[in-house]
């Protein structure tokens, strides 16, 4: 990292409610007794999994610097998954933000719309937040791939590009020519979604998108104009 770089801020946070959302109940509050062993069992499987290196996609060639509307659109379209922040509407953390990771797609693999795509339920935290609010971010990184951790990069080093995309969520109107491409989009890149039980109610969710802000190299992020986003071709 360039020898310019000074004024580092170390922050920390003040955990005042901890979420898991690892089966659909209204809210599965946990003591906050709990969390530090969760945390230590956490480091001990890690420990375990000797030859753990992540599970991520293979990206070869990133667009360069000076592209960045391509560089947002790749990230989007080889993302399997991304970081949903929403406005929370739970009782413990209202008006707090809220993140939770959703798997996503913009297309088939070999077809990219640029339209973040996600399959939801009415009883994930995150749509009940939704529901009174429809503002959100999605947050994604090529640290979800091999291509930082090849290259010795830090999942906040700048070089190790991430976007966040602000807008609106929507549901896609069933029966439609897009809920098809929502469908095909999501189902051909997360088959096992196919098979995730009927009775929650899942429906297929878009951002649309209003800001665009990346950070893919030193000096400060970048605000790309959607229509710039969506005139790149992948």
């Amino acid at each position: 990292m360039p020898s310019k770089l000074r004024h580092i801020l170390v922050l920390w946070l003040a955990i005042d409610a901890v979420f898991v959302c690892g089966e659909y109940k209204d809210e599965n509050l946990r003591k906050d007794s709990d969390f530090p062993n969760d945390i230590a069992n956490v480091a001990v499987w890690r420990k375990g999994k000797k030859n753990w290196k992540g599970i991520g996609r293979q990206y070869n060639n990133p667009p360069p610097p000076e592209q960045g509307a391509k560089m947002a659109r790749y990230i989007v379209h080889n993302s399997e998954w991304a970081s949903l922040g929403s406005i929370s509407s739970l009782s413990k953390i209202k008006g707090y933000p809220f993140t939770d990771v959703f798997s996503i797609s913009d297309g088939t693999l070999l077809n990219s719309t640029g339209v973040p795509y996600l399959y939801m339920t009415p009883l994930d935290l995150s749509s009940k937040n939704i529901e009174r609010d429809n503002r959100c971010s999605l947050s994604l990184s090529l640290a979800q791939s091999n291509y930082c951790q090849k290259n010795n990069l830090d999942p906040e080093d700048p070089r190790c590009a991430h976007v966040v995309l602000t807008g609106k969520m929507l549901k896609v109107k069933k029966g439609s020519e897009e809920e098809e491409i929502a469908r095909s989009s999501l189902f051909s890149r997360h088959p096992a979604m196919k098979n995730w039980p009927k009775d929650h109610n899942w429906f297929f969710a878009k951002l649309k998108i209003e800001s665009i802000c990346l950070l893919d190299y030193f000096g400060g992020p970048k605000y790309i104009s959607v229509d710039d986003y969506f005139n790149v071709k992948i």
